[in-house]
């Protein structure tokens, strides 16, 4: 058995401990268990409640793209870590459904973001660019103007569920599971295209965020330890 499915065990017997339903020898009997389980494995109450998923990314931090993962993560109130290795991924702490919901939006938003800018390729603003240097500086223009209307779009999607407390609290339990792990900054950037950065903007209207951005459990459980 996986760490991953043993720290779910444990948290599966202490929800039935807690469950008003459950018999008294029922949660007596879960809560034994998990206490024996825990001892056994050497896990913290950290270790048990905060769940742990990670996502593969195409980038490496310098992408115009990436400055979405941390608003990724703070819309989940999960706590971000980014290992820029061979095959990058973003790794992502926090109560369930959290990091699941995270991962889940990364892959939708980096197929968006690839999907936009194969549609911008075909447009007269970026035809109209000469040297390969111009078209990839207006390639970046357009994604910095995709991801800043997006990063809005999810602050306002996530406003109702998005916790300090919660968050704070992931990002501790990170720093303690990934003693390591450091800190990738994206450098601002100022556009030279404008008209290449308010046609990303726009097109960020017509990315579809909505459908199926829980996995089918309801947004507000975001960042709660459940009953």
């Amino acid at each position: 058995m996986s760490a991953d499915d043993i720290r779910k065990k444990i948290a599966a017997l202490r929800r039935l401990a807690r469950n008003a339903g459950a018999s008294e020898a029922e949660a007596m009997g879960a809560a034994e268990k998990a206490a024996a389980l825990m001892r056994e494995h050497g896990l913290s109450d950290e270790d048990v409640e905060f769940d742990e998923q990670s996502v593969p990314v195409k980038t490496k931090g310098a992408s115009a793209r990436d400055s979405l993962w941390g608003m990724v993560g703070r819309c989940t109130n999960s706590g971000t870590m980014f290992d820029p290795s061979w095959t990058p991924v973003i790794t992502f702490v926090g109560h369930a459904p959290g990091p699941e919901i995270a991962c889940y939006l990364v892959e939708v938003l980096n197929r968006a973001v690839d999907k936009e800018i194969a549609g911008f390729k075909l447009s007269p603003e970026y035809k109209r660019r000469r040297t390969i240097t111009t078209k990839r500086a207006a390639v970046r223009d357009f994604t910095f103007g995709l991801v800043l209307r997006l990063r809005s779009r999810l602050s306002l999607m996530f406003s109702e569920t998005m916790s300090d407390e919660a968050w704070t609290k992931s990002r501790e339990v990170l720093s303690l599971r990934f003693p390591q792990a450091g800190v990738i900054a994206n450098k601002p950037t100022r556009p030279r295209f404008e008209g290449a950065t308010y046609a990303g903007y726009r097109a960020a209207d017509r990315v579809q965020l909505a459908h199926g951005v829980n996995g089918g459990r309801p947004v507000k459980q975001i960042g709660k330890t459940g009953s």
